[in-house]
């Protein structure tokens, strides 16, 4: 399990201008299963690092998958690519479970 920013960390995140619920640091995507790098949105294995970002169910930018958007923390500001959205029930709620890969 990738860790993840704190929730005081996470207040000063957006992804298409929408503070999430949870945000993972970025990591490699070596670490993704095979089934990411197949089919229509695959991630680009000589692209940048990817990251999971949750949202409250409700409460998610309307991106899909395929789309282009912006990861913003503080002033930087980061393109990515929506690999994966997914809704998702965790601990008695619902979220959609967003995939990213950010462009270097």
């Amino acid at each position: 399990m990738e860790e993840h920013y704190t929730q005081e960390d996470t207040e000063d995140i957006t992804l298409a201008d929408k503070q999430p619920l949870m945000n993972s640091y970025q990591f490699h995507c070596s670490t993704m299963l095979p089934e990411f790098f197949k089919g229509k949105h695959a991630i680009n294995s000589r692209a940048g690092m990817v990251m999971n970002i949750a949202f409250m169910d409700g409460t998610e930018p309307q991106l899909q998958e395929g789309q282009l958007s912006t990861w913003k923390q503080y002033d930087d500001e980061y393109p990515c690519r929506i690999i994966r959205r997914k809704r998702i029930f965790i601990k008695g709620v619902n979220v959609v479970l967003f995939v990213v890969q950010l462009k270097e």
